[in-house]
């Protein structure tokens, strides 16, 4: 499942991509343009517009009502089902896949707090974004777990 988001869903974006998500974010396309997009490439529009929603096209979309990103979240993983069980494997950033890396060639990037207390990193080779499973990791799946115990 890939998505692409309207640009002040961009959040929401990072959510997605954190559990494994292609989430792409239109910043310049024309609604026609996005909507041609999503169904070239097979994804789902999020958006916040009412326009976008009520396009006559048929393509996947939901409209997102609330203005907050962790209840824009929470909805969107409830309303799909989705689960965690691609998380770290896409950069939060720029959407592109991670790639595991040696603890030896992060050592120089990272402070030893993180190198003391973690084994596994992931790196994102188009940005340079270095990545491990701390706390931020743990929070996310239980709250992706928990949205979806309460359905």
């Amino acid at each position: 499942m890939k998505f692409i988001l309207t640009s002040e869903l961009n959040k929401l974006a990072k959510k997605l991509r954190f559990i494994g998500y292609n989430s792409s974010v239109n910043r310049s396309l024309s609604s026609h343009a996005l909507i041609r997009l999503a169904i070239k490439e097979d994804r789902i529009v999020l958006t916040r517009s009412g326009k976008i929603a009520k396009d006559k096209h048929q393509f996947k979309r939901i409209l997102i009502k609330d203005s907050d990103p962790q209840k824009q979240f929470e909805f969107v993983v409830k309303e799909l089902k989705l689960t965690p069980e691609f998380a770290f494997t896409i950069c939060t950033e720029c959407n592109h896949n991670l790639f595991s890396i040696p603890k030896e060639k992060v050592a120089i990037n990272l402070s030893d707090k993180v190198l003391n207390n973690y084994n596994e990193f992931k790196y994102c080779r188009h940005c340079g974004k270095y990545y491990w499973k701390g706390t931020h990791y743990d929070n996310t799946l239980k709250q992706v777990t928990s949205f979806l115990e309460d359905m």
